[in-house]
This record gives structure tokens, sequence and C-alpha cells, in this order.
């Protein structure tokens, strides 16, 4: 059985590295940021029940990066 990651340092990590990809490759960066709004967005779901679906679907992908962000997500939204 592997060992539980950081999820803390793990998405300090990735932001990390997104900042330096947002240095040189600022279109790129500015379309995953448009992108990552227009999912969250508020529409016939709120955001937090958006949240918790990309939570869902980041555990049954088993994307360790995504499951941090979406909890961060969830925590600053009060869940």
């Amino acid at each position: 059985m592997s060992a539980i990651p950081d999820y803390k340092e793990l998405t300090k990590t990735v932001a990390t590295k997104m900042n330096g990809l947002r240095q040189t490759q600022p279109d790129l960066m500015t379309a995953f940021s448009q992108l990552a709004a227009a999912g969250t967005k508020a529409g016939a779901l709120d955001k937090k029940t958006r949240e918790l679906v990309a939570l869902g679907i980041s555990v049954a992908c088993r994307c360790d990066d995504c499951i941090g962000f979406h909890v961060q997500a969830l925590v600053k939204l009060g869940t």
C-alpha cells in the first residue's frame, strides 16, 4: 500500500511549477485559467457542488494533484 500524499506540500509544489509556466507559456496558462473559471462558474450547480463533483472525479482518476486543489477550493468555500 502506498503512503498518503502530503496534499499541502503537493499543491504548493504544483502551484510553484504552474507559476513557472505562467512566465514561459503565458498564452497556454491564460487559456488554462479561463477553462478553470468557466468550469467553476455558478450555473445549474453552485460552486460547492461543482467542486464536490470535481473532487469525486479526481478521486476516481487517482489524480493526487487534482484532489489537493479541489479540497483546497472546498475549504475556501467553507466546506
